[in-house]
Parts: C-alpha cells; structure tokens; sequence
C-alpha cells in the first residue's frame, strides 16, 4: 500500500492524475466511514459482570461488554475451549458469550448514532448439546422486534463455527439487534460482532411480492389490496406502472413520495380465467415489483362450479386442511360475494380440526361460502346428509344450506335449511348439533354448499364452525338392482371378483368414500377380476348395460 502512495505521490507532483488523487483519498474515507466497528470479546476488562453472579463464567445472568451496548439474558461468559474448564474463564482461551438454551436466552447489541447497515457474527454449539435453531431480531423503534432470519445452526462438532450474515439498513439511531435462542434445551456461543453504516444507494422494497385476487365475478371489482413502499435514499418521487397481457385489468392509485407510501390495487376482470400483470414501482436505479393475478369467472357460474368425476359418497372431517389456511382440503372451495377479506379456514380445538367463518373483526357484509365437490345426487342416500355445526358468540348471522345446481350452464341455487342460533350468545356451544338434511327433491349432479350470511356493521358476527359432513351411497347390499345382463356371484371376497354376464360391461369399483379405485371391462369370455392388491374394506362395484344401472356392495378380507 506505501508504494501505491509514493506512487500516487508522483504522478500528483507531475501534475498528472490530480483528479484521480483526490477521488482515491475520497473513496478511502467513504470506506473507513463504512466500517462501523467489529468486537470479539476478548478483553476481560470490559467485561460487566451480572450483579447476582458470582463471578464472570458460572452464572447465567445479564453480562454486558463495556466497548458497546451488549446485554444478555440467560447467558453467561465463555472462554473458546474444549477443555473441561470451559464455563470458568481465564489464561487458556478468548471469551464468547454462550447462550443457556430457554426461550428467554438472548443477546443483544445496540448501535448507536449512523444506524446500522449490515452485520455478521459466529456461532457454535456448546459442548455436549445438539444443533439449536435461533433468530436475528432487530428493532429500530426500541418496542417492535422484527424477525431477520431464522437459522438452523446445523453444527456438528464443538468447534464449528458458523457465520451468520444479515442487512437491516436503518437510519434510525440506537438500532438493536437479537439472538435469541428458540430451543428448549440447546446451548450455543456466539462471538465476532461486526457491523457497517447503511448503505446511501437508493432503495426500495414492497410489504409483499405478490397479490392473489382470487375468483371475481365479471364485471365486478375486487376489494383493493393495499401494497406498503419503503423507500431510502431517493433523490425523486417513484413512480408506477402495470405491465403484462391482462394489465388493463389490474389497477393501482396512490401517491408515493421519496420516502415511499402506498398503493391499493384493485382486479377488474373483463374475460374468463386466469389473469396475470406485473407492477412495477421505479426511482432511478431503485426499483420493486408486485406480481398480480386473479381469476376472471361468469356471472352465470360465479363459483366455477365443475361437474365433471361427481362422487356418491364422501365424508368430511377438514382433519387434512391446514389450520389456518382458507384452501380447504379434497377438492372444497371458498367464494365470496360480498367482503372477501376474511373466508372459511381451517382451525383447531382440542386436537380437531374443522371449518370456521365469522365476521367478527371484518370490514363489511359477508356472503361467503364453503362448497363441496360435485356429487351423483341418484347414487347417495338422500334422506340421511349430516353434518355438525357449533357456533359462538351468537348474535344474528346465518347459516345457510343449498344444493347448487348447473342448469344449462348457469347456477341454481336451491335452500334447503338456514340455521340462525340465537341459543350461544355468551360463547360457544359445548358441544356439536348433527344436523340432517332430505335432498329427495334434487337428482342428477349438484354441489353441497354453506353460505355464511354476516355483517361486521350491524353486527351480526356469529362464528359457525362445521364438521364431520357425512354423504352416503345408497349403494348397499338391500339396494341391489337385479339385471338380466350382469351380477355378481360373490360378495364376499378374497382375491377374486366372479360375474354371470351374457355380454360385454365396463365396471367400476368404489371404497366407501365415492372415489373410483379400479376400472375394468368384463365379457362371457372373461368373467373373473383379480383384486387381491385391494386394502381389506368395503366397495361398491357398479356397471351400466344397455342403460340399466347395476351396483352391488362387496366385502374385500
């Protein structure tokens, strides 16, 4: 590096590169203004005890190191050895900090005047306990913790260090940062601070990278999406633009200044089907971008109802749903038609899941619904449908039950019952109503369906839980349809179906929930079906000759 200066040196006393010099000498400054400052613990001076240890290494308390603001909570100081003498400091290591493994184990660094840019640090596990998972927090405010990163230490052996990295990029002054253990048991070291000032480029970034409007009925608008911009750095006002095919029908108004704001983006669908657009948000070189999608659906089929593969039995528990999730499992669906901020989820009690809707905390009306896939309305029992239903907090929402029907493509809605308790107004019910429903009046293919009926305004915020919705073939042993053309010659079966048939069939083979499990073809010729892979349970072989329907309970052992 002197040689670079007398070089430099030189050139300047030439006159030549003067320009240059200066900016070298520049550049150097901007650079050791970067580095704000690295601490590695190893001064026992500046170490400050926990006034309840007895002394530095065999308490876990609340330490701090005087070079900066360092506290810590259920930690206690450590020398780097792998010695037995580990927890007691002095001659024959340099010092961490080790962390006990509680939820309340944590140290935290506050930076002072500049903010803070990035930052990095080592950790290792302790002696004897396995790998730990740990967060980065950090505050700007001094009362809101914001999650960084959360890292699974993965470290196999005591003296494996880890480096863990992160940026923040606050302005704010006394910006904290804090590792905090999320073990129960597991300890680890943490040591080597370093942290630079936040970066002058000009930035951008977005509270979310993407929008899903879900399914809106043509030509109905969305409710609007509010996007955040954080801006840093910017020397003009963004602005935006929403680029892609379908952008005529992705909207976005606001006003976004150089220290960011928001949008609120709306869908307008003009078309059928899935519509995606990007938006861009742009200042200078700083830029951020939102993918927008949604699905166009017909006002004559607002729910896009599918007939296609109906079933003829099913059974609903949720107890594959994801709690807290509005997809619902096994092919159910969600729409709305008044506020879509809030849907049918998935939630959990006492180990069972079921779907909940409310409008309690909402924003609006709610017409919004839980729909079953498609069902052979002429193979269930039509005079047994059940389902359970709680609610809480009764104060006038409803609970509405139809069979939806596609009449030449277009939607029929057909109410079969409307539940409006007026009994749990105080909390919930202790314990389920099993509610049972007659669809003799319905034939063909139609959809299940629950219409939650709610206004936050009003209110009327009930909170209807559903389960255990029950549909069952009338597909039975007594409910044989004799033919002349096919039948069965066993119920009970091993290995083997045998039919009596005088010509050709396509058979199919359900289990008990209505799901096709086996399809094959029979003739005079080959009248005898393997089905030996089969799990032990109840089926239900059903066929169609010349028009007449054929179905028949089995017993596979």
């Amino acid at each position: 590096m002197s040689k670079i200066f007398v070089f430099l040196s030189q050139l300047y006393k030439k006159n030549i590169m003067k320009k240059f010099y200066s900016l070298f000498f520049v550049l150097i400054t901007v650079m050791l203004l970067k580095a704000q400052g690295n601490i590695n613990f190893d001064d026992d001076t500046k170490w400050i005890k926990d006034p309840a240890a007895s002394s530095l290494g065999t308490s876990y308390g609340s330490h701090g190191y005087s070079d900066t603001n360092f506290t810590a909570t259920g930690a206690r100081v450590i020398r780097n050895t792998t010695s037995a003498q580990d927890g007691f400091p002095g001659a024959f290591g340099t010092y961490s900090f080790r962390l006990e493994g509680t939820a309340n184990s944590s140290l935290t660094m506050t930076v002072g005047t500049g903010g803070i840019g990035t930052f990095s640090f080592k950790v290792r596990r302790w002696d004897g306990t396995p790998a730990t998972n740990f967060a980065v927090e950090y505050t700007a405010d001094g009362t809101t913790w914001n999650n960084v990163i959360t890292i699974n230490a993965s470290l196999t052996t005591n003296s494996d260090w880890k480096t863990v990295s992160g940026s923040i990029q606050s302005t704010n002054n006394n910006v904290s940062v804090r590792i905090k253990s999320l073990g129960t048991t597991e300890r680890i070291m943490v040591d080597d601070f370093s942290w630079t000032l936040p970066s002058s480029d000009p930035a951008l970034s977005v509270s979310t990278s993407n929008i899903n409007f879900g399914e809106v009925i043509i030509p109905n608008t969305s409710s609007p999406s509010t996007v955040t911009i954080s801006a840093s750095n910017l020397s003009v006002a963004p602005t935006y633009t929403i680029t892609g095919t379908d952008a005529a029908m992705f909207s976005a108004t606001g006003t976004l200044t150089t220290s960011g704001g928001s949008l609120d983006v709306t869908f307008a669908p003009t078309s059928i089907g899935a519509k995606s657009a990007t938006l861009t948000i742009t200042s200078g070189s700083a830029n951020a971008t939102v993918a927008l999608t949604g699905v166009g659906v017909s006002a004559d089929n607002p729910f896009s109802l599918d007939e296609t593969s109906p079933v003829s039995a099913l059974v609903e528990n949720f107890e594959t749903g994801v709690v807290g999730s509005t997809v619902m499992p096994n092919n159910w669906k969600t729409a709305s038609e008044g506020a879509i901020d809030k849907k049918w989820s998935i939630k959990t009690f006492n180990s069972n899941k079921y779907a909940e809707m409310t409008a309690f905390n909402g924003t609006g009306t709610y017409n919004t619904w839980l729909i079953s896939p498609a069902i052979n309305l002429d193979q269930i029992n039509k005079t047994s449908v059940k389902f359970d239903w709680n609610s809480g907090y009764a104060n006038g929402a409803e609970l509405k039950v139809y069979v939806l029907k596609l009449n030449s493509g277009v939607m029929v809605k057909n109410l079969v019952t409307t539940i409006n308790d007026n009994v749990n107004t105080a909390g919930y019910g202790a314990a389920y109503s099993t509610e049972t429903l007659d669809l003799s009046a319905y034939s063909g293919v139609g959809f299940l369906a629950f219409e939650y009926v709610g206004d936050s305004a009003i209110p009327a915020t009930t909170t209807y839980q559903l389960d255990n919705i029950n549909i069952t073939s009338f597909l039975g042993v007594k409910d044989v349809i004799k033919s002349k053309n096919v039948f069965l010659k066993n119920t009970i079966v091993n290995d083997a179906l045998s039919f009596e048939t005088k010509g050709n069939a396509t058979v199919k083979l359900y289990n008990s929930n209505g799901q096709l499990v086996k399809s094959f073809n029979i003739n005079p010729n080959n009248k005898t079906i393997n089905v030996s892979s089969l799990q032990k349970g109840v089926y239900i072989v059903s066929s169609e000759l010349n028009g007449e329907t054929v179905s028949q309970k089995i017993v596979k052992q």
